[in-house]
């Protein structure tokens, strides 16, 4: 069974937005990560999103999902994107959809993108039936990410970090705690 799309303006990414995501995904993290960046892990990711790799059956072995939507004032810039991974947990043998990202570029972030983006990745959740997992890994804007997620889906557990001043991202390196 297909579902349409209910975000229109949301599409898949492909081959021509590589540099453009790994942009798009260096600026968020400046913004507020917790963690420090690794460009080759990212490639990666995005390279995933575009040609995910097949095992020898032709089977992917690592599926990841990646919406874009385009800024309209600028055809250079992406201006919000979703990133979900198609796996298990360590835990168990059920496949889920982890988000990756989903972030706004600061210049759109007076618009409805983050309310889409969530509506993207659950329709992608329905599309595949599997459950969708979003979690917030920031210390930036934290209450009105938390209220956001919230009002469109269940919350399950929450986040803490011990000896964040050991992670070394721009969250913590700015001294956010």
């Amino acid at each position: 069974m297909t579902f349409p799309n209910p975000v229109p303006h949301i599409r898949f990414c492909n081959e021509s937005d590589r540099e453009r995501l790994l942009s798009f995904v260096r600026a968020g993290h400046d913004e507020s990560a917790m963690f420090t960046l690794s460009e080759e892990k990212v490639r990666k990711v995005i390279d995933h999103g575009i040609n995910p790799p097949k095992d020898e059956r032709g089977g992917c072995v690592h599926l990841v999902m990646i919406g874009i939507i385009d800024a309209h004032d600028d055809k250079n810039r992406i201006a919000a994107s979703l990133a979900v991974e198609y796996t298990q947990p360590w835990y168990s043998d059920d496949w889920v959809l982890y988000e990756l990202w989903n972030n706004v570029h600061k210049d759109y972030r007076k618009s409805t993108y983050a309310q889409d983006l969530i509506k993207f990745g659950k329709w992608v959740s329905d599309s595949t039936s599997r459950p969708l997992g979003m979690q917030i890994y920031t210390t930036e804007r934290l209450t009105p990410k938390i209220e956001l997620y919230r009002r469109k889906m269940p919350q399950v557990g929450a986040l803490f970090v011990y000896n964040m001043h050991l992670a070394g991202g721009p969250a913590v390196t700015r001294g956010a705690q």
